[in-house]
């Protein structure tokens, strides 16, 4: 039920609300449970849903006894029923949440655990909430939390917004700018570089960066060469992570984002600690350079290393085609340099398809070498 593909149904008819309504979890006798049901917006089945869900959590949090609801509870039945649409409901919803949860000891606790988990990339683990909000008491973040328990999905210990309604609800009602959605993103990318390495950290990190618009935080990320191919990540197919693609598109509008990438490996080449990983890190910088368009770096990449000495690229059967395999792709933009270029240019000088010749005949060679051996 909690699966938004099963709440973008068409209509409801009343005899598919009657039995939905029949199988729910809520004590409040038949009368109200046909009122429910013939409730003209709960043919919408997302309406339908958030509308007995909070029925429920009412219930359960009160214990109310169905015959006192007749004096007790007459009221919040009008005001939930006078919703006319789902983003009227769902914004009622959220006003009884902060009614009922906010509290002198944790002011706007609704506001600000329910923008936490609107940010969030993957969710947030109840330990992670309870680090970010440390003013609040555990029990309450767990009461808010279970009392609230149909709005949002557990998936291996995250606790995620079950439907996209309810998110567009919380930014509506909490985060209606772009200035307070940059600063709970701001904020969350502070918790995670807090946090010792991790793959998620690594990924939260610079979603939170690149959401918040904290350009060289974002580069800072992606330029630590010790990260890099955990980002890099080529598929079968040669397609390189979506997510440093994006990053460094958009950091590139704003600061000189290639020019941090090659900072970045000069300072993790300066360390010295793996001559080895510093060749591979520089093939997979190239490699990034090629795909972003950025012909001239990459070009100074590839022949950066291919200039070293014959002993290092020829060491072993291994190297080899590795080398043959980046004389290959120094080729390839060697030639796309001079399509793209524009006549006249010394780009456009037959030189360059010259040396794109020159390293594909070698690379043919290398594997013809290869394959006898």
């Amino acid at each position: 039920w909690t699966r938004e593909e099963a709440l973008s149904l068409a209509e409801l008819h009343l005899e598919q609300r009657s039995q939905w309504t029949d199988t729910a979890d809520i004590s409040l006798g038949p009368q109200r449970l046909d009122r429910i049901a013939a409730h003209a917006p709960c043919s919408n089945p997302l309406h339908l849903r958030y509308l007995v869900d909070e029925l429920c959590r009412e219930h359960q949090a009160s214990k109310i006894n169905p015959r006192d609801l007749q004096v007790g509870c007459e009221l919040e039945w009008q005001l939930l029923f006078r919703a006319n649409d789902v983003w009227a409901l769902l914004d009622y919803v959220l006003s009884r949440w902060e009614e009922k949860f906010d509290t002198r000891r944790c002011p706007q606790l609704v506001r600000r655990v329910c923008s936490l988990l609107w940010g969030s990339c993957w969710g947030l683990s109840e330990y992670e909430l309870l680090c970010l909000l440390p003013d609040v008491p555990r029990i309450v973040l767990m009461n808010f939390l279970e009392s609230t328990k149909f709005t949002w999905v557990r998936y291996n210990g995250y606790i995620l917004i079950g439907h996209s309604a309810m998110r567009d609800a919380i930014q509506r009602r909490f985060l209606p700018g772009p200035h307070e959605q940059r600063d709970v993103h701001r904020r969350l990318g502070g918790f995670w570089k807090s946090l010792p390495p991790s793959r998620r950290k690594l990924e939260e990190e610079i979603y939170h960066w690149r959401r918040s618009e904290q350009w060289a935080n974002l580069m800072g990320v992606c330029s630590d060469m010790e990260k890099f191919p955990l980002l890099f990540e080529e598929d079968e197919a040669g397609t390189l992570h979506c997510d440093l693609r994006r990053c460094v598109r958009d950091a590139d509008k704003h600061i000189d984002a290639y020019k941090m990438l090659l900072e970045g490996l000069k300072r993790y080449e300066r360390r010295k600690e793996n001559e080895a990983n510093v060749g591979r890190i520089g093939v997979l910088l190239a490699k990034f350079f090629g795909e972003m368009g950025r012909n001239k770096e990459a070009t100074e990449m590839y022949e950066t290393i291919l200039n070293q000495p014959v002993a290092v690229l020829h060491g072993s059967i291994e190297t080899k085609h590795q080398v043959a395999e980046l004389r290959i792709l120094y080729g390839e933009i060697l030639l796309r340099t001079w399509k793209e270029a524009k006549p006249g240019s010394a780009e456009r000088s037959f030189i360059l398809v010259n040396k794109a010749q020159d390293q594909f005949m070698s690379a043919f060679e290398a594997l013809k070498e290869l394959l006898v051996l």
